[in-house]
């Protein structure tokens, strides 16, 4: 998993050649203008998924994780927080091919996300998102980009 600030991206495009396309993507965009809906990055199966929602209390949260893509998460209206583990500690239940998800069950750790900061998750990294931030339940705006495992 990363966690870092939105200003140090460009510290790792070299983690994978794709992570270079979102890069250039974010700095190309006017992300805030993005409508929700799913925006194919580059030909080599990278995309974006805009999505717009209401963050849920912690225990309506889903803890799970990926096989085929590595998620980089950045929130471009307002604030939550996703739970964090690693897969290696939990339950793990069937992995469902078609949407690339696995459900996980784990003790987890809280990051806060805002339009300040992105979150990498990888195929080990379990991560329950969309949890509401010291009851802040106010409309959610974010960017996942889906980045094929090599």
């Amino acid at each position: 998993m990363i966690y870092d600030h939105i200003s140090n991206f460009n510290k790792y495009v070299c983690v994978h050649p794709h992570f270079k396309d979102a890069h250039n993507f974010i700095l190309t965009n006017n992300l805030s203008a993005l409508m929700p809906g799913k925006i194919e990055i580059n030909q080599h199966g990278a995309y974006a998924s805009i999505s717009k929602y209401y963050p849920k209390i912690q225990k309506d949260g889903i803890l799970g994780c990926h096989k085929k893509y590595i998620d980089i998460q950045i929130l471009l209206e307002g604030i939550e927080q996703i739970g964090v583990c690693n897969k290696i500690g939990c339950t793990e239940f069937e992995y469902n091919k078609e949407t690339d998800f696995q459900k996980l069950d784990g003790d987890v750790s809280y990051i806060k996300m805002d339009n300040k900061y992105f979150a990498v998750f990888f195929p080990q990294d379990a991560h329950m998102p969309q949890i509401q931030y010291k009851k802040n339940k106010n409309e959610i705006k974010k960017i996942v980009f889906k980045i094929q495992v090599l």
